[in-house]
């Protein structure tokens, strides 16, 4: 009887096999399988991008203190085989002094923060205003108070920074109170906030208690200058079987600033995979669950929404089409998120983006 039950279970999971494996080659198409990331823009073209990387509370300026975000975008640079990104990508970790001593911790926030407000803002204008004059394009990222420092960096705008292409945000201790003094200085930028409401403890426990307000980097910003998007992410970097902090979003904010750049990559390791939208196969396998994805872009197509995903646990993208019921149906997924843009036709929006 046993022997007869094990070859039933085994003939059905046998037939199981046969009857999906060919709906799974009918309803994907492999969009690349190349190993290694290329680079398609010609090796003689002349272009310059500067990013500047902006910790958060915890470091002296003195110290050769490691930046794990730094350390994720230099290694994804790194990978691009034939042709080096450092050429075109000039990547900066700006530091400053927010070091601070566990007994004193509350007045060393006190002066972290006022020193973001004050004296590091103006070194930071001062370093943009180069930028400006050199008519680079460049890019922001602040993590943490390192967001607040660029807040108020940008309240003390006295002229329209037009080389100035994209900020990004994560996990920023900025108050839900803050708001810009000029507004007709920012018309050509949109701030892409990255918060993480469910597992962001740092800016949902400690924040509130020394600031008296929440974090747009754990709850959005309702201000019209900020793109929010929903991340779970941790706000320090955590050991385990993965890290989930906000250093994990350093490749798919390169990706996005090349993309807005057109400077497109190809290949990549793993199978690319794009689901056709005629079958309706892959829907009930698309996970539901938002504590494994970080929300790094939105997008619009035929009056649906778009998303992009990033996963945290091995660092792949998704996209998926978020129906009326608000459930998510995965459209394409790979390594590469220009290849998944290209796929689905929104690699041209890159030019309004982020709206």
């Amino acid at each position: 009887m046993e022997s007869y039950l094990r070859n039933n279970v085994f003939f059905k999971l046998s037939l199981l096999i046969i009857i999906v494996l060919p709906l799974l080659l009918m309803s994907c198409t492999n969009i690349s399988s190349k190993n290694s990331l290329l680079c398609k823009i010609s090796k003689n073209e002349n272009r310059k991008i500067k990013i500047i990387y902006i910790h958060g509370f915890g470091y002296r300026k003195d110290k050769k203190t490691k930046h794990k975000f730094s350390d994720n975008v230099r290694s994804f640079i790194n990978s691009v085989n034939n042709y080096n990104l450092n050429k075109i990508v000039n990547f900066q970790t700006y530091t400053w002094n927010s070091d601070f001593n566990f007994e004193h911790i509350g007045n060393d926030w006190k002066n972290a923060v006022k020193k973001a407000e004050e004296t590091e803002s103006l070194l930071l204008n001062k370093e943009l205003n180069k930028l400006e004059t050199q008519n680079m394009p460049y890019y922001l990222v602040g993590h943490s108070l390192g967001a607040s420092l660029i807040a108020n960096c940008l309240n003390k705008w006295k002229k329209q920074h037009k080389n100035c292409h994209g900020i990004y945000f994560l996990g920023a201790a900025v108050s839900t109170n803050f708001r810009f003094k000029n507004y007709d200085l920012l018309s050509n930028i949109k701030i892409i906030n990255y918060y993480s409401k469910k597992w962001d403890f740092t800016l949902k426990f400690l924040f509130p208690i020394a600031e008296g307000s929440d974090a747009i980097g754990r709850i959005g910003s309702e201000d019209e200058k900020f793109i929010n998007y929903s991340c779970s992410t941790t706000h320090q970097f955590k050991k385990g079987p993965y890290h989930a902090d906000w250093s994990q979003l350093a490749v798919p904010i390169l990706y996005l600033i090349l993309w807005k750049e057109d400077i497109p990559l190809s290949g990549g390791n793993g199978l690319w995979v794009k689901c056709r939208q005629k079958l309706d196969f892959f829907s009930f396998l698309t996970f539901q669950s938002t504590d494994t994805w970080n929300e790094v872009a939105k997008f619009s197509r035929n009056r649906k929404t778009i998303k992009i995903q990033h996963s945290k646990f091995d660092g792949h993208f998704r996209a998926v089409i978020v129906n009326p019921n608000n459930k998510l149906k995965r459209i394409a997924w790979g390594n590469n998120l220009h290849e998944i843009l290209i796929e689905e036709n929104l690699y041209d929006q890159r030019k309004a983006w982020p709206f």
